[in-house]
């Protein structure tokens, strides 16, 4: 075996041992059957839209106020690597065009806005206005807006089109004291720093499945 061949080698081994290791399912869910139904969900939205090894997928549940976020790991198999709280809509769950219900079933990320804006940053009508706007952590429930980044959802089926009409995001607020219960307008609302996060994952075209509640 010559060194070329030796090299190749050892990176195929490494590449084994190691890379599943980094997919450990991170904080995921206390409940062990609602993390085998969230995988599964990683799983169904990937035939519908294409998932490359490594790349990620987010599933939301409203019944908990979470936002998963999994990627497929070297054997092609998804692991949840981020937990993070978020308020989906006031009035629930609904895909009508003037419901202020946050809309369910598999959609895709149809742009990214925001990219090295401040923290607090108000947008409207996916332009920033250039102000910075306070960031309340009480729980009172007061108007919230889109600030910090965007991402613009695209429904994937006759039942969830109208999601693009709605203008619907998941976005930075300025509300986060109200994140872990429903509070938008529709909307999936995120902690700043956390929306940065994930913005900085995912690319347009990510999958992004929204539920109600997901029954483990």
């Amino acid at each position: 075996m010559n060194r070329r061949d030796f090299l190749k080698l050892s990176a195929m081994f490494s590449a084994v041992l190691i890379v599943p290791s980094l997919d450990a399912d991170i904080i995921p869910t206390k409940n062990y059957n609602l993390k085998k139904r969230i995988k599964r969900e990683f799983e169904r939205a990937e035939e519908h839209v294409g998932v490359d090894w490594r790349e990620y997928s987010i599933v939301i549940n409203g019944d908990e106020q979470e936002l998963y976020l999994g990627r497929k790991n070297f054997f092609g198999k998804y692991r949840i690597v981020k937990t993070y709280d978020i308020s989906t809509g006031f009035y629930g769950f609904s895909n009508e065009y003037k419901s202020k219900g946050t809309p369910t079933g598999l959609h895709r990320i149809d742009k990214k806005i925001g990219d090295g804006a401040d923290i607090g940053t108000l947008f409207e009508k996916e332009a920033s206005t250039g102000k910075i706007v306070e960031i309340s952590t009480d729980k009172k429930r007061g108007r919230g807006v889109m600030v910090t980044r965007l991402l613009r959802l695209e429904g994937l089926f006759d039942e969830n089109k109208t999601t693009a009409w709605r203008g619907i995001y998941i976005h930075g607020t300025n509300r986060e004291g109200l994140l872990g219960t429903p509070a938008s307008d529709g909307c999936i609302r995120m902690n700043n720093e956390d929306v940065i996060e994930l913005y900085d994952k995912v690319k347009t075209g990510t999958p992004v499945n929204i539920f109600e509640r997901i029954i483990p």
